[in-house]
């Protein structure tokens, strides 16, 4: 509530964590997701003005963090088969793939379950099958767990940057 009450800011979202920097961290810190122009790229002003919105209301021995989101970018490839008469199958797995993310970003460092993203494309009417899909993190300290599913650090966002997917079936 303190930071999305600064003046002059927008906050898209915001979450608080502890141990961000590993067990011995004692240190509380804010993770801030700007809107518009600043949803990415903040602004040395904006993390200054959060710091002393904080600094009135925390506790006198504890420090306060102010970190911005770490972008993890996707690499997704997937061949389907879709079923009969469906010509726009291939926008709309797309747009689910892109919903699945959009609903994982809305809390940081949300864990990219892969069971659950080959769930969510294949329910869709459209799909008949799936003959392959995978999902590969690009960037540093992202773990996949032996499910192929994606850990991040906790002040992570997803992007996908690559999106292949190929489309087969009969009409």
């Amino acid at each position: 509530a303190a930071v999305r009450g600064v003046p002059g800011l927008i906050i898209e979202n915001c979450r608080v964590l502890t141990g961000f920097e590993g067990p011995e961290d004692n240190a509380l810190t804010v993770v801030v997701q700007g809107a518009g122009r600043a949803a990415r790229f903040p602004r040395p002003a904006y993390e200054q003005n959060i710091r002393l919105a904080l600094d009135r209301c925390r506790m006198l021995n504890t420090r306060i963090r102010v970190v911005w989101p770490g972008t993890v970018r996707l690499a997704v490839r997937a061949r389907i088969v879709t079923a009969p008469y469906y010509h726009d199958a291939e926008q709309v797995v797309r747009r689910r793939v892109e919903e699945f993310v959009s609903e994982l970003n809305k809390r940081f460092g949300s864990v990219l379950s892969y069971g659950e993203l080959y769930c969510a494309v294949d329910l869709l009417e459209c799909v008949r099958g799936i003959e392959m899909l995978s999902v590969e993190p690009v960037g540093d300290y992202i773990a996949k767990t032996r499910a192929d599913d994606i850990v991040v650090p906790p002040n992570s966002l997803y992007e996908i940057a690559r999106f292949e997917l190929s489309c087969t079936g009969s009409l």
